[in-house]
């Protein structure tokens, strides 16, 4: 049983991989594409194009956009140094969700900032099964393709995340991480919308990074990855 689950989660998690960093990749590379003809043709400035295209009533400039989603995140793993040994730490599969809220930047680029909670629980360890939240703080950019009403979009960021325990076995961790996803955001109108997303979690931890408490606790010192797909409702403030 232990081996089909693993084996099933490495395959949720390289499936949702794959997806992300398709659509990631796509949306970079399209923009890139569609800016080098559309400036070219048009003899325009990319500021002036940007401005034309924000002005036509189908694509509104959102100056401020706030995004809340609700997701299924799956847990992954991490190895921890425990009394001379290394000892597999199992993530719970468990709901999630995220906040976010943005800015323009360039021609469809937004500056993001991101919240995103899991509480859960992690097994494995000395002290049996732990509930734990596990809180990403992050900062990225988000680059889109409107389609009028529809806007798909990539995004990647950095930041850090926390591990906070619910119980006194562990202190707080914290850790660099980096999310990659993409999605689609829909308006109904030009302030209300829904959007779908997907998002690839790494926290990169470094040797030596304690969790413990007490003087025998263990220090995490490897890399885990996580991943979400959810979906919520996106608001935008316009001029």
């Amino acid at each position: 049983m232990e081996i089909k689950h693993t084996v099933n989660m490495k395959t949720k998690l390289l499936f949702v991989t794959v997806i992300l960093l398709s659509i990631s990749t796509s949306m970079f590379s399209q923009h890139r594409r569609g800016s080098q003809v559309r400036f070219k043709d048009s003899g325009k400035s990319e500021k002036e194009v940007m401005k034309d295209a924000y002005a036509r009533k189908d694509n509104p400039e959102r100056l401020i956009e706030i995004g809340a989603t609700y997701n299924y995140q799956f847990g992954g793993r991490f190895y921890a140094y425990d009394f001379g040994s290394y000892k597999e730490v199992k993530v719970s599969d468990s709901d999630s969700y995220g906040i976010t809220v943005s800015f323009p930047s360039k021609y469809n680029t937004r500056v993001e900032l991101g919240f995103f909670n899991q509480e859960t629980t992690i097994s494995g360890g000395r002290y049996g099964r732990e509930d734990v939240a596990i809180r990403y703080y992050q900062i990225g950019i988000v680059k889109e393709m409107p389609k009028g009403n529809m806007i798909p979009y990539g995004t990647f960021s950095m930041g850090a995340v926390e591990l906070n325990p619910k119980e006194n076995n562990y202190s707080d961790a914290w850790k660099f991480a980096m999310t990659l996803g993409g999605g689609l955001k829909y308006y109904f109108t030009k302030n209300i919308g829904l959007k779908i997303e997907g998002r690839m979690m790494v926290p990169i931890a470094y040797g030596g990074l304690y969790i413990g408490t007490g003087g025998s606790g263990a220090s995490v010192s490897s890399t885990t990855l996580q991943g979400y797909i959810g979906g919520g409702a996106t608001f935008a403030l316009t001029r």
